[in-house]
């Protein structure tokens, strides 16, 4: 089909450059760097900047290292206080963490888990496993990224897809790549412009 291809090329740049006009401009108001992708921030910082495009930012890195900064803070100056006012802990004092099963004082429990009896976890194996849940989702998230990108790939080869097909996979790797530049999920949709020029290039 003559001029097919290119039409189909003229279609995937348009399509793969329909991200929103901040996507790629994000930056941490901690470490200061700019240009950052959306992945690297927190849902929660995400919506913060969908409801005010001024408002600063902290990436997951940051959070994660304030977080733990507060932690080692909280659990000095508890133990300053108890060591002022009691002396000796007793053992009835020291409490077992379910996740990794050391023993410890409360000050490593968050007043949350210590309601939680013999099912609390400290907050360092809660740190983990929030670290481990952000990777697993980063993770999902480019394998689907890459399926979508060898569909694309593959329907622009094949003879037999049609034109909606063909700029049906290119809008959902669109929307994919979009949703990790900015952090946002984007809905995948095809221009209807683009599809029209491209049926009407096949025609000919």
């Amino acid at each position: 089909v003559p001029g097919g291809n290119s039409s189909l090329a003229s279609s995937r740049r348009t399509v793969m450059s329909s991200a929103p006009g901040w996507a790629g401009t994000l930056s941490c108001s901690v470490c200061k760097r700019e240009r950052m992708l959306g992945e690297e921030f927190s849902k929660k910082q995400i919506e913060k900047r969908k409801s005010n495009p001024r408002a600063p930012l902290k990436c997951k890195s940051c959070v994660d290292a304030e977080a733990l900064a507060e932690r080692e803070q909280a659990a000095t100056r508890k133990k300053s206080e108890a060591g002022a006012s009691a002396g000796q802990s007793s053992e009835s004092d020291v409490l077992t963490c379910a996740c990794c099963k050391c023993e410890m004082s409360p000050e490593n429990f968050s007043r949350k888990q210590l309601s939680k009896g013999d099912a609390r976890r400290c907050t360092n194996c809660l740190a983990d496993a929030d670290r481990q849940a952000r990777a697993a989702e980063t993770e999902k998230a480019a394998v689907k990224l890459e399926a979508a990108r060898e569909a694309a790939r593959a329907a622009e080869r094949d003879p037999s897809k049609s034109a909606a097909e063909k700029l049906a996979a290119l809008s959902l790797e669109s929307a994919l790549e979009a949703q990790k530049v900015t952090g946002k999920p984007q809905r995948a949709r095809a221009d209807a412009g683009e599809f029209g020029a491209y049926r009407s290039t096949r025609r000919a």
